[in-house]
């Protein structure tokens, strides 16, 4: 925006249409016989050297220009020391008990067990099925650090229970596996 056109524009707010006090100073104004007023120009952005005028209908003479309120945006909450250990401590045991799992379905597999789960059931026979129960951590943790870095105050509070409910089921799910052995 070039200094003509800046100059312009604070002009235009600065005057009576800008905020609607034309109409109290015409209405305050002696009835006798009255100079026609001009119609006030809204000044349009444009990428040319001048801006552009247009002068619109009787009825949107005296618009009300309200000054733009940028808000700053939000800056993203600072993860302390001791949640970042917390968070690791977790994503470890979290992994570990997923290792559980795996290890304990391969047992019961190899003594003439079935997978049940019919998502892991393609990788149960081999050893995929290590990497392949690792996934569901790996979403976890990623859902988990999204918590914990999240603008909502409630949400930063809650970012270890993902974490401690797979760390959990995984838990369960070997335990209950080692007891099927025969």
């Amino acid at each position: 925006m070039s200094t003509k056109q800046r100059l312009s524009f604070v002009l235009l707010l600065a005057s009576p249409f800008a905020f609607g006090q034309a109409k109290r100073s015409l209405a305050a104004a002696p009835t006798a016989v009255e100079p026609p007023t001009p119609q006030p120009q809204v000044l349009l952005a444009s990428n040319g050297a001048a801006p552009e005028a247009l002068v619109p209908p009787a009825s949107q003479q005296y618009l009300l220009v309200r000054a733009a309120v940028l808000t700053p945006t939000p800056r993203k909450p600072e993860v302390s020391l001791r949640q970042r250990e917390a968070f690791y401590a977790l994503m470890a045991a979290e992994h570990g008990a997923a290792v559980l799992d795996a290890w304990s379905t391969r047992q019961v597999l190899q003594q003439g067990g079935r997978e049940l789960d019919p998502l892991v059931r393609p990788f149960a026979h081999s050893a995929t099925l290590y990497p392949a129960l690792q996934v569901t951590p790996f979403a976890v943790d990623y859902f988990a650090a999204k918590l914990m870095r999240s603008n909502h105050a409630v949400l930063r509070k809650l970012w270890w229970i993902p974490q401690v409910v797979a760390t959990g089921g995984s838990v369960y799910c070997g335990i209950a596996n080692l007891g099927n052995r025969r």
